[in-house]
């Protein structure tokens, strides 16, 4: 019986089958599905639930059902039952949004509602989804993420929420717009009818009409009052006296009948009500554990037959609950009467629930018992489970229940009520909590080593980058290795920070641990996580080929890892530099795709950049100035980290100088950090100023700050961010032939992984060398692919001779042979090939060159520079 979500919450409760037809009001249900929300709002008793329930069954339509409770103000254990529920509809809606509210740190609220809301919107069947007891929410972030569901609801999905109150949502607007039906407590009220009806066949009482008449006037139709009632006038031999005898309010009528219904059972009978009213849901071996007895079984049957205010919660009527104005009544007794040892009724609730595998219940009546040993152990042991599920809320409720005196005793439990502060952002109250737990840790490392991985996630809080990362590095060296949950996450986070600092051997290395523990553990977040950034090292350091194989990998994996938006942005970026783009549109569709499903409005903003990225390379200059301003105003709308804004920022510098509008790049550019870059693969480079100052024609400024870029890239091992380095020294260069020296570098590195963009994108100030480098016959093929890849071909200065072709490397090896004298048949030997095949070079090459001869093939190639 251990399972992290009760299935009974998530079923509708079992109706009778004897209930009053109520046409009209089922009518009203009917016609609210035009609309978007019904609300049915009236106080305890009224038959809110049973109208619902049987509506749903009686209109065979699919329903998803979510009884709510105390426990559920925990905006992430909501959102889990939530999703949950829906799953009965859909196996597959929630799964991305699952595991975004898993990820670390947790999407926002919105983003997980915008995702599950997305997969709503994919089904073709509509259903209904209810809340019931919604008036047990009292939790604000709830309450705005329901507002947001209604607002956004698909036509799919209609909303029922059931409650005692008006919840807070925005009801007169959605009147106004016939998108709202409420019923109200006048409207669930029996009628005379249907008083009659429900006395003589639900009670099976055979009551005169003027005592019904009474009845009715007595209770206002109240379907409470009316059971009560009835279950008092079953063994009442004068029923007309008993009819007269009470007046009065509903709470009267309650506190009166409720009374006489207890009064009315037998000893023993009370006695197992009052035991068992501490519990919220039960069972008959928790009764017989908390009441001390063996013959539960046959008493629940008893008391649902007797429509004693019991309710089965499954159809095999193996848990129930109380109504809860009965409850209520039952724990007031229980109180007042100290007739049982109410402490020790909930610490052998809290026994029984331990055993069975329910970690949370077994800590609210252990804090109910007030057993604070027994409560810290069970709150120790259900811990990780609920910071895993993101539960933070339920944490800190119940470290508030501990005395204060028993937290700051025990370092344990001053680290473990830091972590759900520090993820609600009460950073101060956190870190008194880890300097009380530091103060008592003495040689525990493994919580000196917990209290550091906590001081680090606060560090990082706070900006303090070099600080997170020492810490983090302390927490790594103290955790033991069997800690592969803890010591994943942390490595996961770790790796980050040192890959988008540049540090990619210790990226790597820490990344690769991340990897180990991550799989022990079954953490497939930081798994993904560390997948993604090891091939991202890959390719940071000039290795495209294996990053691209890695990448498709992950891809191909499946799953709704967030991370999964990053994949494809990658692969996009790869294909782009490879000047494939319409494959670089396509991963970065699916990016898109899968950032706004997840909500992941950082990853979303990232992709916009990138595919201003596309349009600049697409020469679609207003198309690119579009998307980079929509970029702007995604990352002001979602509040994106600055360092992302950055980015952004360097970006439209490109596009700026692409128009030409060196003043705007300019001003652009005083916003740009120094080692700050638009590319993903060298975002800790920086080369915007190094552009401006060449767009400015300042080539010994640009050069003196490449210099600089270049001996980062090389010390770091960036072997992406040197190439680009590289082609921009050549454009920087005073004289032809350094930038040639130049330029030969990097080809040299780029071509074995067939970088294009890094070239053409620099655009015309580059063509010149490039033109230069294929008439001197430096893989003129390469060059020729790079110069179409920019829009441009290999062309002749002025006053030269036509190259009609670039020679291929083989036929400029032949032409070089050719020039020393050689005849074909010593060609074929020199280069062991064929005879033929040298003949098939020669004529080639003459093709190409516009010669009739081997001497005029030779004296227009040194025309061409090309010997």
């Amino acid at each position: 019986m251990t399972s992290e979500l009760l299935q009974t919450k998530m079923r509708a409760p079992v109706t009778r089958t004897a209930l009053v037809p109520r046409p009209r009001l089922f009518a009203c249900l009917a016609h609210s599905r035009e609309g978007r929300l019904t609300v049915v709002s009236a106080g305890a008793g009224c038959g809110k639930t049973t109208l619902v329930s049987e509506w749903l069954r009686n209109a065979r339509l699919p329903f998803a059902w979510l009884n709510l409770d105390d426990g559920d103000n925990d905006p992430a254990r909501f959102t889990a039952y939530l999703i949950a529920t829906l799953q009965g509809i859909d196996a597959t809606f929630g799964q991305a949004a699952q595991a975004a509210l898993h990820s670390l740190p947790p999407s926002t609220p919105e983003a997980v509602a915008t995702s599950l809301l997305n997969d709503v919107a994919s089904t073709a069947r509509p259903f209904v989804l209810v809340l019931d007891d919604y008036h047990l929410i009292h939790s604000l972030p709830i309450h705005h993420q329901l507002a947001f569901l209604v607002e956004h609801l698909p036509e799919q999905m209609h909303l029922i929420v059931i409650s005692r109150e008006d919840p807070p949502l925005p009801l007169a607007r959605l009147r106004v717009s016939n998108q709202a039906l409420e019923i109200r407590q006048g409207d669930l009220m029996f009628s005379v009818a249907e008083t009659a009806d429900f006395l003589r066949r639900v009670m099976r009482l055979d009551l005169s009409s003027a005592d019904v008449a009474t009845l009715h006037r007595r209770t206002e139709g109240w379907v409470a009052g009316l059971q009560l009632a009835g279950l008092s006038l079953r063994d009442c031999e004068d029923r007309h006296h008993f009819v007269q005898s009470f007046a009065g309010s509903h709470r009267y009528v309650l506190d009166y009948l409720m009374e006489e219904v207890l009064q009315r059972q037998v000893a023993d009978v009370q006695d197992f009500l009052l035991r068992t009213s501490v519990l919220d849901r039960f069972c008959a071996p928790l009764c017989d554990w908390i009441a001390e007895r063996n013959d539960s079984a046959r008493l629940l049957r008893d008391l649902e037959q007797t429509n004693l205010f019991t309710v089965p919660l499954d159809e095999e009527r193996h848990w129930f609950r109380f109504h809860h104005l009965f409850a209520d009544l039952l724990r007031h007794r229980l109180q007042t009467s100290g007739e049982h040892d109410l402490e020790g009724l909930h610490r052998r609730a809290s026994e029984w629930y331990d055993a069975k595998g329910f970690d949370a219940e077994a800590v609210h009546h252990a804090l109910a018992a007030r057993d604070w040993g027994r409560a810290a152990a069970l709150i120790g042991k259900a811990y990780p489970a609920l910071l895993r599920r993101g539960e933070v809320a339920t944490l800190i409720g119940w470290f508030r229940r501990l005395p204060e005196a028993v937290v700051q005793a025990s370092p344990e439990l001053c680290q473990g009520y830091a972590w759900p502060l520090l993820l609600v952002g009460q950073l101060q109250a956190a870190e008194s909590l880890l300097d009380l737990a530091e103060s008592q840790a003495e040689e525990d490392s493994r919580l000196v080593g917990g209290i550091a991985a906590a001081r680090a996630y606060l560090a990082r809080a706070r900006g303090d980058g070099p600080r997170m990362v020492a810490l983090s590095e302390r927490a790594l060296s103290l955790l033991p290795e069997s800690d592969a949950s803890s010591r994943g996450i942390l490595a996961a986070n770790l790796g980050l920070a040192y890959w988008h600092g540049g540090q990619l051997a210790r990226a790597e290395a820490t990344l690769r641990e991340a990897l180990t523990a991550a799989r022990q553990s079954a953490n497939h977040y930081a798994r993904d996580t560390a997948e993604t950034f090891l091939a991202r090292t890959l390719a940071s350091r000039g290795h495209l080929r294996q990053a691209a194989d890695s990448l498709a990998q992950i891809a191909a994996q499946g799953g709704h890892s967030p991370t999964l938006a990053l994949v494809q942005m990658d692969l996009a970026l790869l294909h782009y530099e490879w000047n494939d783009l319409e494959e670089c549109g396509r991963h970065l569709s699916q990016s898109m795709a899968i950032s706004r499903h997840g909500g992941n409005s950082e990853f979303l903003v990232s992709a916009y950049r990138m595919q201003a990225h596309l349009r600049l390379a697409e020469g679609n200059l207003p198309a690119a100035m579009a998307t980079i301003e929509e970029c702007h105003q995604l990352a002001q709308e979602y509040d994106v980290p600055a360092l992302t804004r950055a980015r952004c920022v360097a970006c439209h510098v490109q596009i700026a100088l692409a128009q030409g509008d060196l003043s705007s790049a300019e001003r652009m550019a005083e916003m740009v950090g120094e080692n700050v870059d638009s590319h993903g693969f060298y975002l800790f480079l920086g080369l915007t100023r190094a552009r401006l100052l060449i767009a400015r024609g300042d080539k010994s400024g640009a050069a003196e700050e490449l210099g600089r870029r270049s001996e980062m890239a090389s010390a770091a091992g960036w072997g992406y961010g040197l190439i680009a380095v590289r082609v921009l020294q050549a454009v920087a260069c005073e004289k032809a032939d350094d930038g040639l020296a130049f330029l030969l570098d990097a080809l040299d590195r780029a071509q074995p992984e067939g970088y294009l963009r890094s070239f053409a994108d620099v655009g015309g100030h580059l063509a010149p060398l490039l033109h230069e480098a294929a008439l001197r016959g430096i893989s003129p093929e390469y060059v020729g692919r790079i110069l179409a890849a920019g829009g441009g071909s290999p062309r002749r200065p002025p006053g030269t001779p036509s190259l009609l072709e670039p020679p291929s490397e083989r036929e400029l090896e032949v032409l070089r042979l050719l020039a020393a004298g050689l005849s074909n048949r010593q060609i074929a030997s020199k280069l062991t090939i064929s005879l033929g095949t040298a003949k098939s070079h020669v004529h080639n090459l003459c093709g190409k060159l516009g010669a009739r001869s081997r001497a005029e093939a030779v004296a227009r190639a040194k025309a061409l520079r090309l010997l």
